[in-house]
């Protein structure tokens, strides 16, 4: 994993500043102003989890998209990954339904699948 701290502190900025304060966006999206300022104060060698992305990502006032995020926190290897992409089309909604188990299954899925030699190819 790649975890681009700066890059994804940067975000995390910008997407309190849209709610007006830390606290303001922390509480919208289900996660501890504490630990959302320790991200921005560079705190923490090791990215968020993909829930707590999730979480930023769905209320994140369109600054940025859960792929984005999952890409700047090293859990995907292709930047090239958007919303038009198949492995994006994901019904995000069942798999907010699915346990930690079954998010985790997709997680790798997709990890590996942007991993394949086939994949690469076809998206250069």
């Amino acid at each position: 994993m790649n975890f681009q701290k700066e890059e994804f502190s940067q975000i995390l900025k910008n997407i309190c500043d849209s709610y007006g304060s830390i606290n303001k966006m922390a509480n919208k999206s289900g996660i501890t102003a504490s630990y959302v300022s320790k991200l921005i104060r560079l705190l923490y060698d090791s990215p968020p989890s993909p829930e707590i992305l999730k979480k930023i990502a769905d209320n994140s006032n369109n600054i940025t998209n859960y792929n984005n995020l999952m890409y700047i926190c090293g859990y995907l290897n292709n930047k090239r990954l958007d919303k038009n992409n198949y492995s994006t089309n994901f019904n995000f909604i069942l798999y907010n339904k699915l346990d930690k188990t079954g998010q985790d299954k997709v997680n790798n899925y997709i990890e590996d699948l942007v991993n394949t030699k086939k994949y690469n190819k076809k998206n250069k």
